[in-house]
């Protein structure tokens, strides 16, 4: 029974470990001097014997001769974006696995990040009149009035990143059929997109709309970078049908400047009125 009970697969030698009366002399020297590593290194390398240094902080390490510092640990506090109905809902579509009747079909899902409320559908294709189609059916059965809309950039809910369909100056030729749908509804339409800025185009917004735009970031262009905000501003011609918009940078910096006092004067004065 001995035999079978777990014991320790450690090497019980090593041909390279390091010799007893070097492991004895560097404590020695640890205790009397106090050294670090490196000097007791450099006054080992005077008496003859050649030890790395980190050699000598692992012996010193064992032998408990280490200061521990107490490491003060970083509690992160995730805050959770609270929207209402309808502020976004996200769509997607995917494969339906199998086949019928030897015939592929497609699911179109909507999913209201708030309620999570969400609307599922069948298709026998997917194409931009089936997305237009899909959002007709979830604004009549969606019991909240939809802001805005997220998808990806597959070609069935846009055309913005397709090559075909760009001009040199990056404007879109052709609207897509969706975003057609949604500027004439008031609804934004959001793209998944890697540089998380100038989501927002111009197009999407109905015609007279004013955006004030809080973004501000870098975004990689051809020249270079850039500063930019939510609102992509590289089609001057599509801008012109917004009644203003707030540039970035120059736009908002002022008034959250101005908030930021304004909320350090309120709570110094608290403080004042406590004591």
């Amino acid at each position: 029974m001995a035999a079978l009970v777990a014991k320790s697969t450690r090497p019980k030698t090593q041909p390279r470990e390091t010799p007893i009366r070097v492991k004895e002399e560097v404590i020695s020297l640890r205790k009397e001097t106090g050294l670090c590593a490196q000097k007791l290194h450099w006054r080992l390398e005077k008496q003859g014997l050649s030890v790395p240094v980190s050699t000598i902080g692992k012996i010193l390490k064992d032998a408990g001769l280490v200061r521990k510092y107490r490491k003060k640990k970083i509690k992160y506090q995730y805050l959770r974006a609270e929207r209402q109905p309808g502020e976004l809902l996200e769509i997607d579509v995917k494969y339906v696995p199998g086949s019928v009747a030897n015939k592929q079909y497609f699911q179109y899902t909507a999913i209201d990040t708030a309620s999570r409320w969400r609307y599922l559908a069948i298709y026998e294709e997917q194409s931009s009149f089936h997305s237009v189609k899909f959002l007709k059916v979830v604004i009549e059965r969606f019991p909240h009035n939809i802001e805005a809309i997220k998808t990806d950039n597959h070609s069935t809910f846009t055309n913005y990143y397709l090559g075909t369909n760009k001009r040199s100056d990056m404007s879109v030729k052709r609207l897509h059929f969706l975003d057609r749908f949604c500027a004439d509804n008031n609804i934004v339409h959001y793209l998944i997109d890697p540089e998380k800025l100038a989501l927002i185009r111009p197009e999407q917004l109905k015609t007279g709309a004013a955006f004030i735009d809080f973004g501000y970031g870098s975004v990689k262009t051809a020249s270079g970078s850039t500063l930019s905000g939510d609102l992509n501003t590289q089609n001057e011609l599509e801008l012109e049908k917004l009644s203003f918009y707030t540039p970035t940078p120059g736009g908002t910096g002022p008034i959250l400047v101005a908030e930021i006092f304004k909320n350090f004067y309120v709570l110094t004065s608290n403080l004042v009125d406590t004591f």
